[in-house]
């Protein structure tokens, strides 16, 4: 790794200091922080009790240890407990419940965010709009897929249009 800043501000040439630990408002503080080597935290070498310890990281490295798992409800339980222990802001807690449904590969993600509501009432609606955010992108997806194969099929492109609800640009997209 190589760390690289760049400028792509207004101002040109750069008018501060070229070095960027210059730039913090403690610079010798930064030199020493950022001198050293960092230490690498292997969440997946981890035992789960231990980090669930950990407060407000403890949701965060609980689901960078186990995103890649298959049925994402063996993670209900703690998570049901770190959230309700409300270590984190709704911001984050919102931000991270997204990103597990982006980057998870559960198998039943709906049915997971409904035990998730059902066991955090307060926090109901939240889990329940990423559902229906998820169940739209299904539904768009299904949608892009027959127009594709009708495409295929030689139909004309007002016909697509009519039996999809696709628009002229969103048709145009998927020829490309």
């Amino acid at each position: 790794m190589i760390p690289l800043l760049f400028c792509h501000g207004r101002a040109s040439p750069w008018p501060c200091a070229l070095n960027w630990l210059d730039l913090f408002s403690e610079p010798d503080l930064a030199r020493q922080l950022y001198s050293n080597a960092f230490p690498l935290i292997d969440v997946g070498a981890m035992a789960d009790d231990i980090i669930m310890q950990h407060r407000a990281m403890a949701i965060l490295e609980l689901m960078f240890k186990h995103i890649q798992k298959r049925d994402l409800a063996e993670l209900t339980d703690p998570l049901v407990k770190l959230i309700a222990a409300e270590y984190n802001t709704s911001e984050q807690r919102d931000a991270l419940m997204h990103w597990i449904m982006q980057n998870s590969d559960s198998a039943q993600p709906k049915m997971f965010l409904q035990t998730l509501a059902r066991q955090l009432p307060q926090h109901r609606e939240v889990f329940m709009t990423i559902a229906e955010r998820l169940k739209e992108e299904g539904r768009a997806e299904a949608q892009r897929e027959i127009a594709q194969a009708l495409l295929r099929k030689g139909m004309s492109p007002e016909f697509v249009m009519e039996i999809t609800g696709l628009t002229k640009p969103e048709l145009k997209k998927l020829r490309r």
